[in-house]
C-alpha cells in the first residue's frame, strides 16, 4: 500500500488514504487545491491505511479516471467498446488508455485513469445510464435510473488498487490489471473527447427531442413534420462537415466536422430516428441531447430558433397551412377607425385544439415518483425570515449543476442563473454554493448591461427579452430569484394584481417557451392565516401566477432547529404531497 501510494505521489497525483465505506479520510478537501508532501503520504501509510485515494484534477497535474459499472463490464461493455473504437479508427487510442492503466473495482467494474493536457479538467460527468429493470425498482423504488459510466474529474476522489479491507462494504480489493501510476496515458482534449464519446453509446436512456413540448407535433401539415418525412439525416448533417462512420449496435455513427477519428453521435437508437449528439464540440449542438430533424435542422441553419425554421420551410413548400389568421383588407383589425383611435396592427389567429398534441408534464424535480416542480413553470418558494427558503434555492443550483436532481435533468447537469439582491455574491452566495456542492463553473450571476457598460439589476417585464435570450443562449433550465419582488419594475404597483399580472404573465410564459423553471424567492407577510399562499407578501397575484408554490417554516416543536416545506400549491401535478423536514447546517469557511 505504501509502495503504491508514493508511486502516485511521485508522478504528480495528489494521494489520500481512505475511511471505510470509500471515503476520504477527515479534513481532505483541503488537498483538492494543495498535495500533501511525501513525508504526509508516507507517514499515512506507515501507518496502517487499508485505502488509497486519489484527488483528480489540476491538484494531481490533469489526472481524471472513467468507471465503467460493474453492472455494464457484466453486460459485455467492454468487448463492445472495443469492437466500436476499432470500427471508428480510434483502437489505437483505446489501447493506449486502457493498457496505460486500467484497474477492477470490488463490485467487477472497471477505472481507466489518464492525463488531460492543454485545458482544465471538468467535474464529474454521467457518460451512460440505463433504466432500472423490474426487479431493481423492486429492491429499490426510488432508484429509478442506473449509472453504466461515468467520470472523476475536478475536485472528485477516487478509490485505487491495492485498496482492500473495511475500504468496500463488501471487504474485497482493487486489483490493477493492466499498467501502473508511470504508465498512465496522456490525452489532448479532442482525443479525450474521443475515448469518452465511445463510452457516451453506451446510454440506454429514453431518448426524447431538444426542442421545447410545444415544437412537437404529430401533425404531417405543418412545416418542420412534412420536411421530417421527405429528409434523410445525410441530407441535413453532411452539408454541415458531418461523416457517416457506419452501423454499430443497431444505430448509425457520425462524426463531427474536424475530426478524423472516434464517433460524435448516433442516430436511430432503439428505432427512435433521433440524432443523440455525445461530443461537447459541435457548436451547433448540446451535448448530451436528442435532435429530431426538424430540430437538427434548426441548429443547423438557424441557430435553434424554431419559429424561424419553420418559416424557412413553409418558404420551400413544406407542409401545409394549420391555423387560420385574418385580418381587414389593410392588414389592420380595426382599419376603418378614425386616425389615431385605436388603429393597430393587430389580427388574430385560430389555432384549434385538434392540432395542439398533448403534452406530459417534465418533471425537473420528482420526490419518490411524485412531481413536485414542473420544467416551464414560474414557482415560488415562500416564508418568513430564517426558514431557509433562500438555502433552497442554493440547493436546487447545487443539484441541477451536479445532475443529481432527481427529475428530468438527473445525470445532466445543467447551466443555472442566479439574480441575487440582497446578499453578496463573494461573502454569501459563493460560500454558500461551494457548501452546497455546487458546480460553480455552472452557476452564473444574471446582470443586465445598460449601454455605457454599468451592470444594473434585472427589472421585470422590461428585461424580459434580455432574460429569455440569456437563457437560451447558455442552455439554462433553472433561474433563481431572490428576491422576487426586487426584481419587479418601479411602475408597476407591487399591491395591485392587474399590475403586478403584468410583470408575471409574461414570465410565466418565458418559462413555459424555454421549458426552463424560474424559481422566485418570497417573504410572507407579519399578517397571520393558515393559507401559507395568501400570505405571499403583495397582491394576490404571487399566489395565482405561479404553478407551484413551496411554503417554508420553523418546527416550532423541535429543539434541534428543524424546519418543514410544504408543497402549497400543485397545479400540475398531485397537490397534497407529504411535506419535507430539513435542516440548515453550518459550514467553516476553511472547510469551503
Amino acid at each position: 500500500m505504501s509502495t503504491a501510494a508514493l508511486a502516485w505521489h511521485d508522478i504528480g497525483a495528489c494521494v489520500v488514504p481512505t475511511q471505510p465505506g470509500k471515503r476520504p479520510f477527515g479534513e481532505w478537501k483541503a488537498y483538492q487545491a494543495r498535495r500533501p508532501t511525501r513525508e504526509q503520504v508516507a507517514a499515512w501509510f506507515r501507518n496502517g491505511a487499508q485505502g488509497l485515494g486519489l484527488i483528480c484534477g489540476a491538484v494531481s497535474g490533469g489526472l481524471e479516471m472513467v468507471e465503467l459499472e460493474g453492472r455494464a463490464v457484466e453486460a459485455g461493455a467492454v468487448e463492445r467498446l472495443g469492437a466500436l473504437a476499432d470500427a471508428t479508427g480510434c483502437g489505437k487510442l483505446w489501447e493506449r488508455v486502457t493498457s496505460g492503466y486500467a484497474e477492477r473495482t470490488p463490485s467487477g467494474g472497471l477505472h481507466y485513469i489518464y492525463r488531460l493536457e492543454g485545458e482544465a479538467v471538468p467535474g464529474n460527468a454521467k457518460l451512460a445510464r440505463r433504466p432500472a429493470t423490474e426487479a431493481e425498482l423492486a429492491a429499490n423504488p426510488a432508484d429509478r435510473i442506473k449509472v453504466l459510466a461515468e467520470t472523476r474529474g475536478k475536485g472528485g476522489f477516487v478509490v485505487v488498487a491495492p485498496s482492500g479491507g473495511h475500504t468496500h462494504p463488501s471487504g474485497g480489493p482493487w486489483a490493477v490489471t493492466s499498467g501502473g501510476p508511470e504508465t498512465i496515458a496522456t490525452l489532448t482534449p479532442d482525443e479525450r473527447e474521443t475515448f469518452l464519446g465511445l463510452f457516451r453509446t453506451l446510454d440506454e436512456m429514453p431518448r426524447q427531442p431538444a426542442e421545447p413540448p410545444r415544437q412537437r407535433t404529430a401533425s404531417a401539415g405543418r412545416p418542420g413534420d412534412d420536411y421530417a418525412e421527405r429528409t434523410e439525416w445525410a441530407e441535413i448533417l453532411e452539408p454541415h462537415g458531418w461523416t457517416y462512420v457506419g452501423t454499430h449496435g443497431g444505430a448509425e455513427h457520425w462524426r463531427r466536422p474536424g475530426k478524423s477519428e472516434g464517433t460524435s453521435a448516433t442516430v436511430g437508437y432503439g428505432g427512435s430516428d433521433l440524432l443523440y449528439v455525445f461530443t461537447t464540440s459541435s457548436g451547433d449542438f448540446e451535448a448530451d441531447r436528442s435532435y429530431s430533424k426538424f430540430a437538427a435542422y434548426a441548429a443547423l441553419n438557424h441557430g435553434g430558433d424554431y419559429q424561424a425554421a419553420a418559416r424557412a420551410l413553409g418558404a420551400e413548400g413544406y407542409g401545409t397551412p394549420s391555423t387560420s389568421t385574418r385580418a381587414t383588407p389593410s392588414g389592420h383589425a380595426n382599419a376603418n377607425a378614425p386616425e389615431g383611435e385605436g388603429r393597430s396592427n393587430r389580427s388574430y389567429r385560430i389555432t384549434w385544439a385538434s392540432e395542439i398534441e398533448p403534452e406530459p408534464v417534465v418533471w425537473a424535480w420528482e420526490d419518490a415518483g411524485h412531481g413536485r416542480l414542473p420544467a416551464g413553470s414560474l414557482s415560488t418558494a415562500a416564508g418568513r425570515e430564517g426558514t431557509g427558503k433562500s438555502s433552497f434555492g442554493i440547493w436546487m443550483a447545487a443539484r441541477i449543476t451536479t445532475g443529481t436532481l432527481p427529475g428530468a435533468f438527473y445525470g445532466q447537469p445543467r447551466p443555472v442563473l442566479y439574480v441575487a439582491i440582497e446578499d453578496s455574491w463573494k461573502h454569501t452566495l459563493v460560500p454558500r454554493l461551494i457548501a452546497a456542492g455546487a458546480d460553480l463553473s455552472r452557476v452564473g450571476r444574471f446582470d443586465v448591461v445598460v449601454d455605457e457598460g454599468e451592470e444594473v439589476t434585472l427589472s421585470l417585464p422590461v428585461d424580459n427579452a434580455i432574460l429569455e435570450a440569456a437563457i437560451r443562449d447558455a442552455g439554462v433550465v433553472l433561474v433563481v430569484i431572490d428576491p422576487l419582488m426586487s426584481v419587479i419594475s418601479d411602475r408597476v404597483d407591487t399591491h395591485r394584481e392587474r399590475d403586478v399580472r403584468t410583470a408575471l404573465d409574461p414570465l410565466a410564459k418565458l418559462a413555459d417557451r424555454t421549458a426552463c423553471v424560474i424559481l422566485g424567492i418570497a417573504h410572507f407577510s407579519k399578517g397571520g392565516g393558515t393559507d401559507a399562499a395568501s400570505l405571499i407578501t403583495g397582491s394576490g397575484a404571487f399566489k395565482n401566477v405561479p404553478r407551484t408554490i413551496f411554503g417554508f417554516a420553523k418546527d416550532e416543536a423541535d429543539e434541534s432547529g428543524g424546519r418543514v416545506m410544504t408543497q402549497v400549491k400543485n397545479s400540475l401535478g398531485r397537490e397534497e404531497l407529504p411535506s419535507l423536514r430539513y435542516t440548515i447546517e453550518s459550514a467553516a469557511c476553511q472547510d469551503l
